[in-house]
């Protein structure tokens, strides 16, 4: 069996290697079995040769996390199995959410790279599908390596990652359609960081995203780039406010 390689950089680590895991026993994420996934986490950690010390803490906590889980759901009490049943419904929460993360940053990669490679850094201003323009090419008059910057930016100056202390929500990328909407109807134009906010989350910065990318795919919004580079989000030519008018 290969060694698994497991990057230490932000936001990966030990929720990477649950995925991996996770890929080579075929089960789904849903249904964690922790107290197999557990021995092979520990088994993986003894063959990697080395573990970046900035990260190791983060390795060693998931490690004892697992163990407990394991503990508690093979050998506790009816009370306290409920207990641990809560925790692993959460971890599998955090893996479904860096899974997402990984995916969309991983579509973001690729558009950069093959962007970069047939037109170098094109500049502009993107409002939307034109007739010719498909589902994988609608960012491509915009540039897909300065979005892509952007979020990478903006993603990587959320604080520090903490696997187990993931902020999760279950807001729907609606909502964040509608937050831009009504940021929009009150300011005309909106800094793209400046709506994330100063407290944002990873997924806030997520949901964020995916609205901005959905509202320019169905023409709701424009982008351009400020002179600082920042995204700017402004209503299209003929802005019309999709929502049902009071009135109607």
């Amino acid at each position: 069996m290969s060694e698994v390689r497991v990057q230490t950089r932000v936001y990966t680590g030990p929720l990477e290697l649950l995925l991996y895991l996770c890929r080579r026993a075929e089960v789904d994420i849903y249904d964690l079995p922790v107290a197999e996934i557990a021995e092979q986490y520990i088994l993986e950690l003894e063959k990697m040769e080395t573990i970046d010390l900035e990260y190791a803490g983060e390795f060693l906590t998931m490690a004892a996390t697992l163990l407990k889980l394991k503990s508690e759901l093979v050998l506790a009490k009816s009370e306290e199995r409920s207990d641990a049943e809560a925790e692993r419904a959460k971890l599998v929460r955090q893996l479904l959410e860096y899974k997402r993360i990984r995916d969309m940053a991983a579509l973001l990669a690729d558009r950069y790279d093959a962007q970069a490679k047939r037109h170098g850094r094109p500049g502009g201003q993107l409002q939307g599908d034109t007739p010719e323009s498909d589902n994988d090419t609608f960012l491509e008059d915009f540039s897909v390596v300065d979005l892509y910057r952007v979020f990478h930016r903006l993603y990587g100056e959320v604080a520090a990652p903490r696997p187990h202390l993931i902020d999760l929500t279950d807001k729907p990328v609606r909502y964040y359609i509608d937050l831009i909407l009504q940021q929009l109807k009150e300011s005309g134009r909106v800094d793209f960081a400046l709506l994330v906010g100063p407290r944002r989350t990873k997924a806030d910065v997520i949901g964020n995203f995916l609205a901005l990318l959905e509202m320019v795919k169905q023409r709701e919004v424009s982008i351009e780039q400020n002179e600082a580079g920042e995204i700017v989000i402004s209503p299209p030519i003929e802005y019309d406010d999709p929502r049902p008018r009071e009135d109607e």
